[in-house]
């Protein structure tokens, strides 16, 4: 995206699980001179192929293959937080993008009407900050990631 913005004025872009509550990488360079020209982002895949609508007891898929030990064990630390703020992973997974704000949509997937209905319900879950803010003391989050509001 970035070469594609150093050649030609783009309005929007479609990123694909490279900023999720498991690879924030992208708050390096890409976010903000997305956000500096006003290039909105899709964000697309915010469960990393499934272990973040998951976690650790579902399918081990990340980005479209089995997941390694480390993105497990902090899956799992992921999920350990969620519980205790009572919040789905999943609803943690598909709200934190959307507090950037070059982050203009977050595409989700869905299998049936069951797994609609689930990313609905995720994106309505009220979340508190105290979560955003246990994830980001205990490492989780990249701390330039901007938070989103409860």
């Amino acid at each position: 995206i970035l070469e594609v913005m150093a050649e030609f004025d783009i309005d929007c872009a479609l990123l694909a699980g490279r900023y999720t509550l498991l690879e924030q990488a992208t708050l390096d360079d890409l976010l903000p001179t997305c956000e500096a020209r006003g290039v909105g982002i899709m964000l697309g895949g915010a469960f990393n192929s499934g272990i973040l609508a998951r976690g650790v007891r579902g399918d081990l898929k990340f980005n479209y293959g089995a997941a390694p030990q480390e993105v497990i064990e902090r899956v799992a630390k992921l999920e350990a937080v969620c519980r205790v703020h009572d919040v789905p992973l999943a609803a943690a997974a598909l709200q934190f993008p959307y507090a950037h704000p070059a982050v203009a949509t977050v595409l989700t997937g869905a299998r049936s009407v069951e797994e609609l209905r689930e990313n609905v319900a995720s994106f309505e879950r009220p979340i508190p900050a105290e979560l955003w803010t246990a994830l980001r003391d205990r490492g989780l989050l990249d701390l330039r990631a901007p938070m989103p509001e409860d």
